[in-house]
């Protein structure tokens, strides 16, 4: 019944496209517009984890888009989704990441539904960037962002004194949903041993113990002020990333369960254009006092898992050339991913707390739209290296080859959380179609 209705999916997103035309005029300047997107990805790992039976990904995703916009004051904006593993089945998507109603005029917009917020003023990791849950169960190297309900209200105005392109927004997110964690029988299993004793990944999330706990709330200001580009974030309510604690089920097995705390995160931003040269940094203060001690349930242990608090920071500067080998556009970016916590412990246990990055990206400006990027991280508390190479281009009309490689160099005592699973560097070619 399961393969049926993937199929029945599949044949709705195939049909619907070809019925209709991509944009389509109806009266009254009413606009309805149409797009589909098929890829298929072969995600090959260069080496096994033999203690695990799925180590690869083959992943066939299907991504439609609806828009309705009166051009007046109502858009809803629809994008069914349908993703298959042929290898691993609990990566199986079908639920769409975006599916909202938005009601706007020139100074306001209201939205309701599932949507994706972008906040941040860095290339590659942004700590002030706490309001979506990341599919941890897809790629832990190279997660996917999920849809969250949410309610936003927002207020636009072109000037305000000697600011300008001010906005001032408010969401609120009515429950937490758990994020998706890796099966125990896969690569990216959370599993380890505890005096000599195995655990792996519980089935039980432990979610917050109120449904007050449960909502998150957040306010962006953001504007202009003589090409200075800058944002203020608060945001309080659960942190989406969980915590774990060990514990023992009912068979007396040791497993580590994951929990939910809540943080007030008090953020900034901020960009500065010069020329050639665009200079950013990005500051986030992560609050958790007022949560209920967590330990593990297991005697003798009696440290609080619940993360202390501590402030983040993100640096960098980009720097673009225009017309090189050609029509090229050529853009260098460097990084420093900074944390005044730098402990190891469960609790603290977080990537980028001491971490610079390099890396660039060069647009061919061509009708192919070929773009190729690489990346460059050391953890400067390590031996941990990590370089990302990802390739894109057209190769017939709407017909898009990709390729992406990951190589991991792992510290010999895995101290590290980026290098924490051994064996991880993968290449994946993909395949793409729109129409």
């Amino acid at each position: 019944m399961k393969y049926k209705s993937y199929l029945y999916a599949l044949l709705f997103i195939l049909v619907v496209p070809a019925v209709y035309a991509q944009e389509v005029e109806v009266p009254d300047q009413k606009k309805l517009s149409y797009s589909v997107t098929f890829s298929f990805e072969n995600l090959h790992f260069l080496k096994k984890r033999d203690q695990y039976s799925i180590n690869d990904q083959l992943t066939l995703e299907t991504e439609a888009q609806l828009v309705y916009d009166n051009q007046k004051n109502l858009k809803i904006d629809l994008k069914p989704w349908l993703r298959i593993d042929f290898l691993d089945m609990s990566r199986n998507r079908y639920i769409p990441n975006e599916a909202s109603i938005k009601f706007y005029g020139v100074h306001y917009e209201f939205l309701v539904g599932l949507d994706v917020i972008g906040i941040g003023a860095s290339n590659f990791y942004n700590p002030t960037d706490v309001f979506n849950r990341y599919d941890l169960e897809d790629n832990i190297y190279d997660p996917d962002k999920m849809g969250e309900l949410m309610l936003r209200a927002k207020g636009m105005t072109n000037d305000l004194g000697p600011f300008t392109d001010v906005k001032l927004e408010v969401a609120i997110f009515p429950w937490l949903q758990e994020t998706p964690l890796p099966d125990n029988d896969t690569r990216f299993a959370l599993s380890g041993d505890y005096n000599g004793i195995p655990y792996q990944l519980d089935t039980v999330q432990n979610m917050p113990d109120s449904y007050f706990r449960s909502m998150g709330f957040g306010v962006f200001l953001s504007g202009m002020l003589s090409g200075f580009e800058w944002e203020f974030v608060y945001y309080h309510g659960p942190e989406r990333m969980p915590g774990y604690f060990l514990t023992t089920n009912t068979s007396g097995a040791l497993r580590l369960r994951p929990f939910y705390y809540t943080i007030d995160m008090i953020g900034s931003n901020f960009s500065l254009a010069l020329g050639s040269f665009l200079f950013h940094v990005e500051l986030a203060t992560k609050i958790t006092a007022g949560n209920n001690v967590v330990t593990h349930d297991i005697p003798g242990q009696t440290d609080d898992l619940v993360p202390n608090n501590y402030f983040q920071y993100v640096p960098g500067i980009d720097y673009t050339i225009e017309n090189i080998f050609g029509q090229g556009i050529l853009r260098m970016t460097l990084e420093y991913y900074g944390e005044n916590n730098t402990a190891l412990k469960l609790g603290e246990y977080r990537p980028f707390k001491k971490d610079i990055f390099f890396g660039f990206e060069y647009d061919f400006n061509n009708p192919m739209m070929t773009q190729i990027k690489m990346g460059f991280m050391k953890d400067l508390s390590n031996t941990e290296f990590v370089s990302i190479i990802d390739f894109d281009t057209k190769v017939y009309r709407e017909l898009k080859f990709g390729l992406r490689a990951v190589f991991v160099n792992r510290d010999s005592d895995a101290n590290a959380p980026l290098t924490y699973f051994e064996n991880n560097s993968f290449v994946s070619t993909r395949v793409s179609w729109g129409f």
